[in-house]
C-alpha cells in the first residue's frame, strides 16, 4: 500500500495508545520557553522562544534540562 501525503510516517501510523506529551510555554528566568511536563512541578525544556540571540547561549535554558515549575 502507498500513503500519499506531505505528512511524517510517525504522525500518519502512531499508536492511539501513546500518551501526547503536554507542552507548555513557561517562563524560566524571565524567558519564554516550550517545556515538556514530566509530573506535576518538573519539566524538560524542549526549545526557547525568546528572540534575544543570547538566552540561547545561556546554559541554562539549554534543551534537555530539568526545570521546577512554582504556580
Amino acid at each position: 500500500m502507498i500513503l500519499y501525503t506531505v505528512l511524517d510516517v510517525e504522525s500518519c501510523l502512531h499508536d492511539e495508545k501513546e500518551e501526547v506529551p503536554r507542552y507548555e510555554e513557561v517562563l524560566v528566568d524571565s524567558v519564554p520557553v516550550l517545556v515538556k511536563r514530566h509530573g506535576t512541578d518538573v519539566a524538560v525544556i524542549d526549545r526557547v522562544l525568546s528572540t534575544d540571540p543570547m538566552d540561547f547561549l545561556n546554559p541554562d535554558l539549554s534543551p534537555g534540562t530539568r526545570v521546577t515549575l512554582v504556580d
